[in-house]
């Protein structure tokens, strides 16, 4: 573990049933994926794995479904909905208790609406919408064009990325996946 920031290696010590995100876990993360498709855009396992530096996710199965863990703003232990075809409700349990015991507090964010109508029961666990973190969608014509006051913000920014950087636009393929 000496690669590891002392935060996350003592958060680790505490931890034996999670494992850190490996490129190797796409293939299981996909699998489980394939069976419950997310409806929210970090929920997915490139996702995960882009950001696992700044996030550091965690994982488990359990009752047939992964349990996720991720830091967000700080050292706050957060945890994705469960995903896959078992029992969402047991896993969710089971992810809530884990982390009352280990961090003191609970919270399972980035839910999609059909996960928390159908599993999440109101009588146990408190919803609440986080704007912050919800999924925009937009016409990819209007992205490209960004015309009018409702992307006037998004051209300004664009406008000084290009005048303040020198960059260049290359495909990804193979060759550049390291």
């Amino acid at each position: 573990m000496s690669n590891i920031p002392g935060f996350l290696e003592k958060l680790l010590a505490n931890v034996t049933d999670f494992k850190p995100l490996t490129l190797e876990d796409r293939f299981i993360f996909n699998e489980f994926l394939a069976r419950t498709p997310p409806e929210t855009s970090e929920l997915t396992f490139t996702n995960l794995f882009i950001w696992r530096h700044c996030y550091d996710p965690l994982w488990t199965v359990c009752e047939d479904c992964i349990v996720t863990l991720f830091l967000d703003k700080g050292d706050a232990r957060h945890a994705f909905q469960p995903i896959g075809s078992g029992d969402v409700h047991a896993a969710l349990d089971f992810v809530t208790e884990y982390m009352m015991d280990r961090f003191g507090t609970a919270v399972i964010s980035r839910v999609g609406p059909t996960f928390a109508d159908s599993t999440v029961d109101p009588n146990k666990y408190q919803i609440i919408e986080d704007r912050d973190n919800s999924d925009y969608v937009y016409l990819c014509e209007e992205l490209i064009n960004l015309a009018g006051n409702r992307f006037h913000k998004k051209k300004n920014l664009l406008n000084q990325f290009l005048k303040k950087n020198d960059f260049q636009y290359e495909e990804v393929g193979p060759e550049l996946v390291g």
